[in-house]
């Protein structure tokens, strides 16, 4: 499996991508129950996409080592704790929007530098991006 689209699926409220090692591409979109995205261990991934899911409250994305990974978090206003531990890309996370309730940042062992949100200027000091 190297891509998967979930849209539209109000059931669902937890979800669980981990170790599935030809897959590409996530995207996650208009699903309003939804509370938890785990997705670690894909080291192929390219594209990590949660977009109008307004319920979403943990994000892990965990040792997910592709350089060229682009993270996206689109209408998720309500992230508590995001997981970016082990994650290899040096993009920046795209986010629409602050992410105001986020209480709990892990990322130790990453190289993301930075949260660009909208389409705001990364601030950067002495030519370093300040997260």
């Amino acid at each position: 499996m190297k891509s998967v689209t979930i849209d539209s699926c109000e059931k669902i409220t937890e979800l669980n991508l981990s170790n599935l090692g030809d897959l590409h591409t996530i995207n996650i979109t208009n699903c309003p129950n939804l509370v938890a995205i785990t997705c670690t261990n894909n080291v192929n991934l390219t594209t990590f996409n949660v977009s109008n899911c307004n319920k979403v409250k943990t994000i892990n994305i965990s040792k997910c080592t592709n350089s060229g990974l682009d993270i996206y978090i689109v209408g998720a206003p309500n992230i508590e704790e995001l997981n970016i531990s082990g994650t290899n890309t040096t993009k920046p996370i795209r986010a629409t929007a602050e992410l105001p309730k986020l209480t709990k940042l892990i990322m130790n062992n990453t190289n993301i530098s930075s949260i660009q949100y909208g389409n705001k200027t990364i601030p950067k000091y002495n030519n370093n991006p300040i997260f």
